[in-house]
């Protein structure tokens, strides 16, 4: 990946670039798969609610993995 000098040396600042990248960018793939997948179950008539009360995004992630996993 290429990036702009200042950007470059501030990633890796960070330590290990591919930890850092993969964290920053988790969350904008998660919420991207996520309005697919909204699409796609309201194509087919599926409604959903909301995840659970007060639920953190690491939670979220774990559960959503827990559930992959099986």
């Amino acid at each position: 990946m290429n990036l702009p000098e200042d950007m470059d040396a501030f990633v890796k600042a960070k330590g290990n670039v591919s930890s850092y990248t993969a964290r920053i960018l988790r969350p904008q793939n998660f919420a991207e798969e996520w309005e697919k997948s909204a699409r796609m179950r309201a194509e087919a008539g599926i409604v959903t609610t909301a995840s659970e009360p007060a639920e953190s995004e690491d939670a979220t992630l774990e559960r959503w993995a827990r559930v992959a996993g099986r």
